[in-house]
């Protein structure tokens, strides 16, 4: 299990964790943390405190991670900026994209950048429609 899998589950399971310095503590609903969890909990702990106390979001373990006090900016949920110009600030690949956006085969044609007057970008690979939050993969070069 994945350190970002760790905290999700403990977190869906009303499970708070803090750290202190270089300890973290967990306080769980009893029963929860069985010797299987603990040992998971023990061979990751570096990767937890550090991902518990950072605030930079990226794709980590192939998932988005952004954390609660990261930017504004990256708190779509908030009124920061679209998903889709999170995941190009990113760099996020393909199959990322896939998870937050609706995948458009037509995407990349005149007819679509004129209906949504300009706002098509791309990023490396991938070309995205701020209008529309739908993506599509460059498979030819366009001019």
């Amino acid at each position: 299990m994945t350190a970002e899998l760790l905290i999700e589950t403990l977190k869906r399971s009303g499970a708070r964790m803090t750290v202190n310095g270089d300890r973290l503590k967990i306080d769980a609903p009893q029963g929860l943390l069985t010797p299987e969890l603990k040992e998971e909990l023990v061979a990751r702990k570096s990767e937890l405190i550090h991902l518990l106390t950072s605030s930079t979001p990226g794709i980590r373990d192939g998932a988005l991670v952004i954390p609660l006090d990261t930017s504004p900016k990256y708190r779509w949920w908030q009124g920061g900026q679209p998903i889709v110009e999170t995941l190009a600030d990113l760099s996020a690949p393909p199959e990322i994209w896939r998870q937050y956006a609706a995948f458009n085969e037509d995407l990349i044609s005149e007819d679509h950048s004129r209906h949504c007057q300009g706002k098509v970008k791309t990023v490396g690979q991938i070309i995205y429609c701020l209008e529309c939050r739908y993506f599509g993969l460059i498979t030819e070069d366009i001019q």
